[in-house]
């Protein structure tokens, strides 16, 4: 049994991550408190860093240490291909294959009416300044296929499909309502790799 407002305060922060419910950050709570002076201590130091260093590269919105991120600032990725993601853990997902060896562009979200998310709450207009400047030849579509996932790539066709840049999308077998982060890697290479164009030129 737990008891205190404050182990109750922490267990409630804890339980707004995602995926943790209160069993878990009961369990979380209990570890800490085996060795306070240690393990929170030891805590609070690796999130203090994160919150002193981590940044968003000024190119891709990925989390970053510097101006640019280890991919963006990486002369042997090719710079003619631009992965759409909504979240950061989407990158991380697709990088997990090894097949995809372009740049990326985190949108921060999906597009959500209902939940007051507009395009003005995604970095849309960054990605947009982006392509006019650099003109790649192929944008790839890689957003959950899910209805806010599917509104927004519809969203962001509409606004390219006129530049005649190359527009793709992962393949279909990526089952409908998934996120991308709970895929396979084998299921997420073969979306990759069977990538369908949305825009025929």
């Amino acid at each position: 049994m737990v008891e205190g407002q404050s182990i109750e305060n922490l267990i409630r922060v804890l339980m707004a991550f995602p995926g943790v419910g209160r069993r878990s950050a009961e369990r979380m709570v209990y570890f800490l408190m085996i060795d306070p002076s240690k393990r929170i201590s030891v805590l609070t130091e690796a999130l203090h860093a994160v919150s002193e260093r981590v940044r968003r590269c000024r190119t891709c919105n990925g989390f970053a240490e510097s101006d640019l991120c280890s991919i963006c600032s990486d002369p042997r990725r090719d710079e003619t291909r631009v992965c759409v993601v909504a979240e950061p853990r989407d990158l991380d997902a697709i990088e997990r294959t090894g097949i995809y060896r372009g740049l990326y562009h985190v949108l921060d979200g999906l597009l959500s009416p209902l939940d007051g998310i507009g395009p003005r709450e995604l970095s849309i207009e960054q990605l947009l300044h982006r392509i006019q400047n650099n003109r790649p030849e192929e944008i790839l579509m890689a957003l959950s296929s899910t209805v806010e996932g599917d509104a927004t790539t519809s969203y962001i066709i509409d606004l390219l499909k006129s530049t005649g840049i190359s527009l793709t999308r992962l393949a279909r077998g990526v089952p409908a309502g998934g996120s991308l982060e709970y895929l396979d890697t084998r299921t997420l290479s073969q979306a990759l790799t069977g990538r369908e164009h949305i825009v025929e030129q």
